[in-house]
């Protein structure tokens, strides 16, 4: 993941600047990084609702076997390729992770699940602050792209603070279909970017839905 200043040239004829404060700006990795072990960071989002620095958290498909949610902080290092999710990860057989690596200096991710059923890439969301839907304020919502079958999830931080975030699936009262985004408008209400339904992986329709309410 890359921080940079567009509101600059830099000396040097590049027509952005490097912020002073990005972790690597002394050595240790180009200026430009501000965290990485990321295998393919697929939609992020700030939370600012709380006071102190806006929070980053950046979902990260998986290779095989797991997807992840991670709390991103400058200079991290969120582990691939030596780990997938919580597991250790095997380049010579995918499907079956080493039963241990080196975790020094890794950071946990905030959430992980494995590839049950029709699990199969996380689409990441955000942090609900909206009115519609008061039993998910809090909650980071995200969804699972379902080969096809799109699933969404609320994951609620733990008691404890060493522990992953608790995950549930919602339920909808809609078939969501191919569900390739998740995004918010000025009042933290939710919107689902799909495709239309039976169009296949080539089509090029879809639709903006709003959440206005979930199943019980």
């Amino acid at each position: 993941i890359l921080r940079i200043d567009v509101n600059g040239t830099a000396d040097t004829g590049q027509n952005y600047l490097i912020p002073a404060d990005n972790p690597f700006v002394s050595g240790g990795g180009l200026p430009e990084i501000f965290a990485y072990g990321f295998r393919n960071p697929y939609r992020f989002s700030f939370d600012a609702s709380d006071s102190g620095d806006p929070r980053l958290f950046v979902a990260d498909v998986g290779q095989a076997m797991m997807e992840e949610v991670n709390l991103v902080e400058a200079g991290g290092n969120y582990g691939w390729p030596i780990r997938e999710g919580t597991t250790c990860f095997n380049p010579q057989d995918w499907s079956h992770p080493l039963g241990s690596c080196s975790t020094d200096g890794l950071s946990e991710p905030l959430i992980a699940y494995t590839h049950e059923g029709d699990l199969s890439a996380i689409i990441g969301g955000a942090v609900y602050h909206g009115k519609t839907i008061p039993e998910l304020v809090g909650g980071y919502i995200f969804g699972d792209w379902g080969r096809g079958n799109g699933r969404l999830f609320v994951a609620y931080p733990p008691g404890f603070v060493f522990r992953s975030w608790e995950i549930t699936e919602i339920q909808m009262s809609i078939d969501i279909g191919q569900l390739l985004g998740i995004g918010q408008d000025e009042n933290g209400e939710l919107y689902l970017l799909t495709k239309d339904p039976g169009i296949g992986v080539i089509g090029t329709s879809g639709l903006i839905q709003k959440i206005v309410t979930i199943s019980n």
